[in-house]
């Protein structure tokens, strides 16, 4: 639980600097 709370906040992060789409394909690739 733990490593994926701190995943979630290095990908929110993440989608701040970086372009939405990229996100969506990160959490594309989780699920």
């Amino acid at each position: 639980m733990d490593r994926k709370i701190s995943q979630g906040k290095k990908l929110r992060a993440a989608i701040s600097e970086n372009t939405p789409l990229q996100i969506v394909g990160t959490v594309n690739a989780y699920s």
